[in-house]
């Protein structure tokens, strides 16, 4: 199984309800949705948080497509291993995690689906 695509769409979801702290005061929700697609057919979901530019965030995702298009998506460990390591994130960690953190999630649900288990199930089950 290989990763033969990786696509992302902005998403922006208001709230019924304010979100106001001390440090957010917002009346909504812009994120980045990634999807990898597999050779075999499999489709696997994740979510990068945006922080405050989902521009920027899904450029970052979308620059991971060396680190991760033509993997094997059980190799987690060493997609994330290059997306840091290869990747110029050193001066923008945040960035960069945010990005990752969509990736990793689209991994690992590529893993379950390719498994047949959930994901509670692969991540030591339940507590």
């Amino acid at each position: 199984m290989k990763i033969v695509e990786l696509e992302t769409t902005i998403v922006s979801v208001p709230y019924r309800h304010q979100e106001v702290s001390s440090r957010v005061h917002r009346g909504g929700v812009t994120d980045v949705i990634v999807k990898l697609t597999c050779d075999n057919g499999l489709v696997g979901w994740g979510e990068s948080c945006s922080g405050a530019d989902a521009a920027s965030i899904e450029q970052a995702v979308l620059s991971a497509r060396p680190f991760v298009v033509g993997r094997d998506p059980w190799h987690t460990e060493a997609i994330a291993h290059d997306f840091f390591g290869l990747g110029l994130w050193d001066y923008r960690a945040m960035t960069g995690n945010f990005a990752f953190a969509g990736i990793d999630q689209a991994l690992w649900d590529l893993c379950g689906k390719d498994c047949g288990q959930p994901l509670y199930r692969l991540m030591g089950g339940p507590l």
